[in-house]
Formats: structure tokens, C-alpha cells, sequence
């Protein structure tokens, strides 16, 4: 059985800190890490993480330990947050089906408020309430929402918790089994900050899916104070069900329409293989292209 998991934890500055999480998962094994993508001004750092269950959970519980002294009360950053160990999906890659998964993290779910009395919200496939399902609904409302829950709001409370609602220092998590996902970034040439974040905040409003744009596209746009730049930052949901080589290019024309000038994209974490096919397939366009057929050579 293999499963990837993708923590996303709310420090994206503290490199001394980012890079001893970084070792002490590569000393447990070495193959376990497939990517570690950090961002200044969100302060958010995310960990690509694949392997047997019980190493995928330990290597989250070493992510944990090092992080909770933190407190999100101090976090600033563009990014939307609830909580210092913010995020934790899974995703089911070998020889283990989705509802095997979601009764292995159910179980996590509880042994990670156990140790760490960090209250839990259950969501996308694991999600126990429909207000909960989607991330976004409880997240994008933000820290003081949560902190002013009580015990009857029922449709918004965490589904584990005992004596808070919201951890003093450390927030509240969000668990969960889901699809592939693909985050990814377009950074956009920025001569006039205002302008362009204007626009770029009208594009992400176009293209969201919510928003009635583009099924299973979620966004949002930024100013990167760092590097002086715009970012339309966008997920992808249900990714190896998705022409993503379709929606990048709808999404570039969006851009163009509005009369901004894509300078870079980022990816963030990895891709599925079945999507570096469907890209070959579709700019290349070959017909018998397969992953099995990148071989990557010393340098």
C-alpha cells in the first residue's frame, strides 16, 4: 500500500526550522520526501510526503512535533489559515482504496487530537457534516470566526475537540482524504501593484468554480510583497479526472484578456503522471506517449 500525504504547515520563513523537519523525515527514509515548496509571503510551507501509511503518519507526527511551539496568533502571511499545522489531506496512491484510506485517517485523525489536543476538522471525503466538506467554507472565514464558535453551532464546530474549539496557540487542523489536487501558480509581470491586483482578483473571481468558471477550479490572487509581484494562485480538485492542459490555457486567456503579462508559473508540490501524459499528449501531439518513456540521466 502506498499513500501521499501533503502537509501544509503555517511557516514559510523560518528556513533553520523548515530544513531540520526536512532531515528528520529523509533520517526515517530517504525516499519518503518528494517535494518541499516554501513561500516567504505566505509563510506557509508545504510537504509532498509518499510511502507506507504508518511512515507517511510518522513523518507527519515529526512535522507536528517541531512546529508547536508556534502560535498562529503571531502568523502573517497572505495565505488563508486557521491553524499552525493548517492542513493534512490524503490521497490514495497504490493497492489501498479511498474507503480503506478514510477509515485509517479517521483513526489518525483521533490519535493526532490525542497527542497534540489540536481540534480536528474532518473534511472533503472524510468530512462528517456538509458545511465542513469543503475546506474553503470554515478556512476562508478565518480565525476569529472559529474562535467565536460556541457549542451550538453545530454545522461549524470541529468534528473532534473536548475542552476548546480552537487550540490557543496552535489553532485547529483540517483532515482529510481527497482526490489528486494541483496547485499552481501564475506570476504575473506587475508595473502598477494596484492595477494589476485588481485585475487579477477579477480573473480569479471569473475562473472559481462557485463562481460558476471553470468546474473544480478554486482561486484566489495575491501580492507577493518579496518579489514586487502579482500571483493568481489556483487548485485544481478531482485532478486525475481533469484536463489540466484545457484549463491552463483557459486561464492564460483570461489573463490576456484582462491585458496582463504572465511572467512565471509555479508548481506546487507534485503532479499526477497521468497529467505530464495528457500535457505531452496534447502539445506534442503524440498519441503513444507514456510516462514509462521519461528517463532522467545524470547530470
Amino acid at each position: 500500500m502506498l499513500i501521499e500525504s501533503v502537509p501544509n504547515i503555517s511557516e514559510g520563513r523560518n528556513l533553520k526550522l523548515i530544513n531540520s523537519i526536512v532531515r528528520k523525515i529523509k533520517s526515517l527514509n530517504s525516499y519518503l520526501l518528494k517535494d518541499i515548496h516554501y513561500d516567504y509571503d505566505h509563510n506557509r510551507s508545504v510537504f509532498t510526503i509518499v510511502g507506507k501509511p504508518s511512515m507517511v503518519f510518522e513523518s507527519i507526527h515529526i512535522i507536528a512535533q517541531n512546529v508547536i511551539n508556534l502560535d498562529i496568533n503571531n502568523h502573517i502571511g497572505v495565505h488563508p489559515r486557521t491553524g499552525i499545522i493548517d492542513v493534512i489531506p490524503f490521497i490514495p496512491v497504490k493497492n489501498i482504496s479511498y474507503q480503506k484510506l478514510i477509515r485509517m485517517v479517521d483513526k489518525f485523525a483521533m490519535s493526532f487530537f490525542r497527542k497534540y489536543r489540536i481540534p480536528v476538522y474532518l473534511y472533503y471525503l472524510s468530512a462528517r457534516k456538509e458545511k465542513t466538506r469543503v475546506l474553503g467554507k470554515i478556512r476562508n472565514k478565518g480565525i476569529e470566526f472559529i474562535k467565536r464558535l460556541s457549542l451550538e453551532d453545530k454545522e461549524f464546530i470541529p468534528d473532534i475537540f473536548e475542552d476548546y474549539i480552537f487550540h490557543p496557540t496552535l489553532g485547529v487542523t483540517f483532515i482529510g482524504v481527497r482526490p489528486p489536487l494541483i496547485a499552481f501558480n501564475f506570476n504575473l509581470h506587475t508595473p502598477d501593484v494596484e492595477n494589476v491586483l485588481n485585475k487579477a482578483r477579477k480573473v480569479a473571481n471569473e475562473i472559481r468554480e462557485s463562481n460558476g468558471g471553470i468546474k473544480n477550479v478554486q482561486a484566489l490572487a495575491f501580492f507577493l510583497q518579496s518579489k514586487n509581484t502579482v500571483q493568481l494562485s489556483i487548485n485544481v480538485l478531482e485532478a486525475d479526472k481533469t484536463d489540466f492542459f484545457e484549463i491552463f490555457q483557459k486561464i492564460v486567456k483570461k489573463l490576456n484578456e484582462n491585458g496582463l503579462i504572465l511572467k512565471e508559473t509555479e508548481l506546487v508540490g507534485c503532479f499526477p503522471s497521468s497529467l505530464i501524459e495528457n500535457i505531452v499528449k496534447n502539445v506534442f501531439k503524440t498519441n503513444n506517449f507514456t510516462i514509462e518513456k521519461i528517463v532522467k540521466f545524470q547530470k
